[in-house]
């Protein structure tokens, strides 16, 4: 399955708080260099490849120097001397000069029409122009080209991760963009037709029927799949093929011991393996994972990663996860996201070496694989 996403959705407060563009990246400041750069403004539309260099360039300058730039707005009033503080901060950015001569005169044009006075307003307006900037980096995300595979989308908390695993699950109506999901576009299904359709989540908290056994919270699952599953009269274990489907899912995530037991009393790893088997008993095409691991302990943890290990050979999945030690050891491709912004896609070992996503997201984390 190949899901093509492009849904954006409205940035979270944590970006407009802290000052920034919500296409960069948080980051400490890193004195950077002025450069006299002659290469047009970039505007929105296809881009070059000399532009996009350039643009990707702009942008990591932004990411290092942010808080920099942040700092400029911390006073009570738009002048000359916040201007040449802003033009300062962005030259370090290697914004290059033309750049940023551009951007304060939009800056200047847009105050003069709004009349507003106070720096904060003027940082919005400067979110807006640099993000305008940026918008020709912005990409879909392509998930699952080749079959069975596993990605992860992985970033800070506040990232969007959780938001991106709603919209594609039907549970969050995208502002915009599209998403297609094997040859069709579901953009407009809820999100019982999309798991119809295949496309099943797990949660960050289990979502599980304690007064149901192993087999019957498996079976429902199973029985909710299809199209006129549910029938008043009839038992919820007379359907055959639905408790076939979930003994395979109860099989294949390790609970063939704990079959009969309700949920209710099983331990918390085992919960998560439940809802895990929950969604594979629906016959899925593609799986969301929603941080899987949370609130496990390292042995929980451990038994989970070599669960996926096996279900990896047989589904894809797009896993969200905090933990890079299981990222790493599962992930066929990673997805760093900073600010409902994909920052940078790669293999394990393209991620680990990539300047960016260390700055913004790994730091000094000690990664053992």
């Amino acid at each position: 399955p190949a899901p093509a996403v492009s849904p954006t959705a409205a940035p979270p407060s944590t970006a407009a708080a802290s000052g920034l563009p919500a296409a960069v990246p948080a980051g400490g400041s890193l004195i950077g260099r002025a450069l006299v750069t002659p290469i047009d403004i970039p505007l929105p539309g296809a881009v070059p490849p000399e532009r996009e260099k350039w643009l990707e360039k702009l942008k990591a300058g932004l990411g290092k120097t942010a808080s920099s730039i942040s700092r400029v707005f911390v006073g009570t009033q738009i002048d000359e001397a916040l201007y040449e503080d802003l033009e300062s901060a962005l030259l370090m950015a290697d914004t290059g000069v033309a750049a940023t001569q551009y951007v304060l005169d939009e800056l200047r044009r847009k105050v003069r029409d709004s009349g507003v006075t106070h720096p904060v307003a003027l940082k919005n307006i400067l979110i807006a122009t640099l993000t305008e900037m940026l918008k020709p980096l912005e990409k879909g995300l392509v998930i699952g080209q080749h079959k069975p595979t596993v990605v992860m989308v992985t970033g800070v908390n506040g990232a969007g991760k959780t938001t991106l695993i709603n919209q594609l699950s039907g549970e969050l109506k995208s502002d915009s963009g599209s998403i297609d999901f094997l040859g069709k576009d579901i953009t407009a299904l809820g999100i019982d037709a999309r798991a119809r359709q295949g496309l099943l989540r797990s949660y960050q908290i289990t979502s599980v029927f304690d007064e149901l056994t192993v087999r019957e919270n498996a079976s429902l699952a199973a029985l909710g799949s299809k199209k006129n599953g549910f029938q008043f009269w009839r038992k919820l274990l007379d359907d055959h093929t639905s408790v076939q489907n979930a003994d395979d899912a109860i099989i294949a995530t390790g609970l063939k011991t704990r079959t009969e037991v309700k949920a209710s009393d099983l331990g918390y790893g085992e919960r998560r393996q439940l809802e895990l088997a929950m969604a594979l008993a629906a016959q899925p095409q593609f799986l969301l994972l929603d941080e899987p691991m949370a609130g496990m302990s390292v042995q929980e943890s451990l038994a989970v990663v070599e669960l996926l290990q096996k279900l990896k050979r047989q589904y894809t999945i797009l896993l969200v996860e905090h933990d890079m030690n299981a990222v790493f050891a599962l992930a066929d491709r990673i997805s760093v996201l900073v600010y409902g912004k994909i920052i940078f896609t790669g293999t394990p070992e393209e991620v680990k070496n990539n300047e960016e996503v260390k700055a913004v997201y790994l730091g000094d984390e000690e990664i053992s694989v």
